[in-house]
């Protein structure tokens, strides 16, 4: 069997005929472990498998024992014998206690960063990077357990910062004990750091519990079946993860930030896939958009802002088809499979007018 260091491997005969004791392997074409030393990972039959990073050019190798006296020698398991087909990754972190002599501490959890960086930052801009380096179809996302139980998947961020680094907020998530997981859509990168804005707080009683308004906004808000956001991508899709054809410029937006809206000097078709059922569509302009296939008509909500307004069209049961935006300014266009209470309306047009979205729009 071998035994992997940080920067040997070793070799230890088993069997007479594989001759005695420890001895090194070396020679170019053997593996030297990366920094990263020895991985284990479960497949989908649940077998624990040994995986080398070769340090040389960053390939993977799985070693593992032999029934036979005939060593088959190392097996190349990266992307390549999966074509087309991105690594998924998570990343499990230690379990923190709010207070471990008084059970009454709770945290409460403000915000979390997670540090990023490519691989090779000579990708950028090549043939599936991205123009920082990631892989193109790259997304994060941070999954909060509290008390041993999943809390929150906090919002996915597709679009990674030039520093690097992932913020998730927006959500007040408390819990005695926390753990925190990381999970990629892709791979080609390394996580160098994750810290998170924790707050200890004693823990309230159970009387008189009650549900507040963006708590309750948050759920109706999850899960959007069509959405353009604000982003560095003006016409980005966050559910389907594609850009939409068509030709936009950045404008600053009612939440107060710079280039968080978009104009649009023609009509651009939003190419949502029609279905039948209780739907919202909402959608923030400066003018009152002409929304071709929308079903009825669209009710303007709250007051106007910095020459904003927030639209909104919902039905408990129609076809909505494929819809297509008039020419104007735009801010968060998006449609949800349900009818959103007006006290949801509410909490998202405070929250963008008031707070910069920061509660329920995704990071910008």
């Amino acid at each position: 069997m071998a035994k992997v260091l940080q920067r040997k491997t070793l070799r230890l005969a088993v069997d007479p005929t594989q001759g005695r004791g420890w001895s090194e392997y070396s020679g170019d074409d053997w593996v030297n472990p990366s920094f990263h030393g020895i991985l284990t990972l479960v497949d989908d039959n649940n077998v624990r498998r040994q995986v080398i990073e070769d340090r040389n050019d960053d390939s993977f190798w799985e070693f593992g024992t032999w029934n036979t006296l005939v060593e088959t020698g190392p097996v190349y398991v990266d992307k390549a014998t999966v074509e087309d087909s991105e690594i998924v990754t998570e990343q499990w972190f230690g379990e923190v206690v709010a207070d471990a002599s008084n059970l009454e501490n709770q945290f409460e959890h403000m915000v979390s960063h997670l540090q990023v960086r490519p691989q090779n930052p000579y990708n950028k801009g090549d043939s599936e990077y991205d123009s920082e380096g990631y892989r193109a179809s790259q997304a994060y996302s941070l999954l909060v357990y509290t008390e041993g139980a999943l809390a929150k998947e906090l919002s996915t961020a597709g679009e990674i910062p030039q520093d690097g680094d992932i913020v998730f907020s927006g959500y007040h998530i408390k819990g005695r004990r926390m753990m925190f997981v990381a999970k990629s859509a892709a791979s080609e990168f390394h996580g160098s750091a994750i810290s998170h804005d924790l707050v200890i707080k004693p823990k309230q009683g159970t009387t008189g519990e009650r549900t507040m308004a963006r708590n309750t906004a948050e759920l109706a808000l999850v899960g959007k079946y069509y959405y353009i956001g604000r982003s560095t991508s003006l016409l980005y899709e966050r559910v389907s993860r594609t850009t939409i054809p068509g030709t936009a410029t950045a404008e600053d937006g009612p939440d107060g930030r710079t280039d968080s809206g978009f104009v649009i000097t023609a009509p651009l078709a939003l190419t949502n896939t029609p279905f039948t059922g209780a739907y919202t569509f909402v959608v923030w302009s400066k003018a009152l958009p002409v929304v071709t296939g929308l079903p009825v008509a669209l009710t303007a909500h709250g007051v106007p802002h910095d020459g904003w307004q927030m639209y909104y069209a919902q039905e408990a049961a129609n076809t909505l088809p494929a819809l297509t935006l008039s020419a104007g300014s735009y801010f968060e266009v998006f449609i949800v499979q349900s009818v959103l209470s007006a006290d949801t309306l509410s909490a998202l047009h405070e929250d963008v007018i008031y707070n910069e979205g920061n509660g329920l729009l995704p990071t910008f």
